[in-house]
């Protein structure tokens, strides 16, 4: 169950958003990839899987060629050989999902909207309870805790209940 913790709210929510500020800034919305040509130059090839167009706002890289990432209406989706191909996931869930975290190599967590927080095991998605109805846009911590942070300063906190 996510607690509300008030006591070390600033420096949890700067540790977040400065994550998020990293995962946002290496985002561009139709997920590409960057591709070096002969002469040094950089660009970038269109990865997101066809035909659907979703925007999506995270991502977790397990590796170089395993990556997953959510989105809007609660899309999901992942590649196994370095966005070559992407299988779609049921999230089970239309809120869009604004944040995620890789826990460990077969984990993800992901948040959003209406306090929307989910659970992916090896491709299968469920819902966890947050106990908040407000949006999440940010989820880190450790194996062992996890903050999400949302809407008017919310901050929910979860202890090894995954």
């Amino acid at each position: 169950m996510f607690t509300h913790s008030g006591h070390r709210r600033s420096s949890v929510a700067f540790l977040v958003l400065s994550i998020l500020l990293a995962i946002a800034m290496s985002l561009v919305s139709a997920v590409p990839a960057v591709q070096a040509a002969g002469d040094g130059t950089c660009y970038f090839t269109w990865q997101n899987p066809l035909p659907h167009g979703s925007i999506f706002y995270a991502h977790t890289n397990h590796d170089a060629t395993h990556v997953r990432g959510v989105g809007q209406f609660g899309y999901a989706c992942s590649t196994a050989d370095g966005g070559g191909t992407w299988t779609y996931e049921p999230t089970g869930t239309t809120a869009n999902l604004r944040g995620m975290f890789m826990l460990n190599s077969s984990t993800d967590l992901a948040c959003g909207e209406q306090g929307t927080i989910l659970k992916c095991v090896n491709g299968t998605w469920s819902t966890l309870n947050s106990g908040t109805t407000v949006t999440l846009y940010g989820i880190a911590g450790t194996s062992s805790l996890i903050f999400a942070v949302g809407a008017g300063g919310v901050i929910r906190r979860a202890m090894r209940c995954w």
